[in-house]
């Protein structure tokens, strides 16, 4: 294969998932691509999904000819006209263009190969990290080839949201489904993001009861894989009901913690985790009303709660909901103190400072907007929220350091900073010297790069 052909399939890389993208561009150096690719080339790219023809323009065609100095013509039948009698007309011309994004379906891709119009690829993929989907590929091209490749697969999968599948099929999953384990102002998850739910069976499973359930004691073990069953929801609102009567915010947030990592890491339909969180509070709110009958509590009724939780979108805004109404029980029953409260928060914030924990995400957790409980904070404690946050990660790298067993950018992304940049800057502020002159300061060699070695 010529050298051309070889530029053109490494640009096509960037045309497959972005997953894809993002491992094989990490492999490469722009300034290298740069000098093996003196002259610009434009290459035709026939769309039939695209909604924009001509020239690309925008970050994507720019990381395409920086890395390859190649420009993007789009060939769009959506936009030009004539949709599917454009393809056939220009497939009989055999004029579809040097890259074709098109349906496989339907026999296009065996008259593709019949027709001439696409070359086998299979020599230049070779040892290329696209190979990591190899049985994607393969389901495509072996009814036309046992071993040549003449196209890669780009789909929407039907696996289940939590079902990892990255290795046998290119594709991105459901996307309502997934968003529902989003983080906070997180409105997308990718598969590597989404928890390893391999550890959990099927919702009704009497051997995962089992597994979760103490022989010597009969309690449920809460590190282990957790089952949507009346026994894990007996155990969860009978803790709940005592950490509200007795007005203990640090084990009702521990708990709304444990029950969303624990919901998140279930192999089950987003209904069923629904129904679990719906039978929760109203299992709570008949307890509270019997043992608190005089107190009047401002409970919402069975129609609304069923039709908020159904409606809502994000788990962790169920999780924020129940720890509003968990606040709101306390207030109605008893009388808590902002001291109180404000302990609690710096307990929480001594075991999650390594996390990506923000003031307005914490505030809800305690029943508070996040600029009320942020004046607060600062008033007692003398520094605002981020600069407490900062001083626990960077008394805890010092620590590290010293400890001499990790290198910068791992100790920077443990205690809480995923960009070693911005680590450093903090260090320099808080301590007065980078980490490497803080480690040799105290005796100790320093590694050979603070950044994290590129992907191979």
């Amino acid at each position: 294969m010529s050298t051309l052909h070889h530029r053109i399939i490494a640009a096509a890389a960037v045309l497959i998932p972005m997953a894809v993208i993002l491992f094989y561009a990490g492999s490469c150096s722009v300034s290298s691509l740069a000098e093996n690719y003196p002259q610009t080339l434009t290459v035709d790219v026939f769309d039939s999904l695209a909604n924009y023809q001509g020239i690309q323009s925008g970050w994507f065609a720019g990381l395409v000819l920086d890395r390859f100095n190649i420009r993007l013509n789009i060939i769009a039948s959506n936009v030009a006209g004539g949709g599917d009698t454009m393809y056939q007309t220009r497939a009989a011309a055999g004029e579809l263009g040097d890259l074709i994004i098109c349906d496989g379906s339907n026999h296009n891709l065996q008259e593709l190969v019949t027709a001439g119009l696409v070359m086998d690829m299979s020599s230049l993929l070779q040892d290329k990290a696209i190979m990591q989907y190899g049985l994607a590929i393969r389901a495509l091209n072996d009814p036309i080839s046992d071993t040549a490749i003449y196209a890669v697969p780009s789909e929407i999968s039907s696996r289940n949201c939590l079902q990892y599948s990255e290795n046998e099929e290119p594709a991105c999953g459901p996307y309502l489904e997934r968003r529902f384990f989003c983080a906070p102002k997180q409105h997308a998850i990718g598969y590597e993001m989404l928890p390893d739910a391999s550890g959990s069976g099927d919702t009704d499973s009497s051997d995962e009861t089992a597994a979760r359930t103490n022989t010597d004691t009969g309690t449920i073990r809460h590190d282990a894989p957790m089952a949507l069953t009346q026994t894990a929801l007996t155990d969860y609102t009978g803790r709940f009901v005592g950490y509200i009567q007795t007005c203990n915010r640090r084990m009702t947030v521990e708990t709304l913690s444990e029950l969303e990592h624990g919901l998140s890491h279930v192999s089950g339909e987003i209904a069923e985790i629904k129904l679990f969180l719906t039978d929760l509070y109203l299992q709570i709110r008949e307890t509270m009303n019997r043992n608190y009958a005089s107190a009047e509590i401002p409970f919402m009724g069975n129609a609304a709660v069923i039709e908020y939780i159904n409606k809502t979108n994000y788990l962790c805004e169920i999780i924020r909901f129940l720890s509003e109404q968990s606040e709101m029980i306390m207030n109605t029953i008893g009388s808590p103190s902002r001291n109180t409260i404000l302990d609690d928060v710096l307990f929480y914030i001594d075991h999650n400072f390594q996390h990506n924990i923000k003031l307005d995400t914490i505030a809800p957790l305690f029943g508070y907007n996040s600029a009320y409980l942020g004046k607060i904070f600062s008033k007692t404690v003398g520094e605002n929220f981020n600069s407490y946050i900062d001083h626990k990660r960077i008394e805890l790298s010092k620590q590290l350091l010293l400890e001499n067993r990790l290198k910068v950018y791992e100790i920077a992304d443990q205690v809480g900073y995923k960009n070693v940049d911005y680590f450093h800057k903090k260090f320099r502020k808080y301590v007065g010297e980078s980490p490497a002159e803080f480690r040799k300061g105290h005796g100790l060699e320093t590694e050979s790069g603070k950044y994290p070695p590129p992907h191979t």
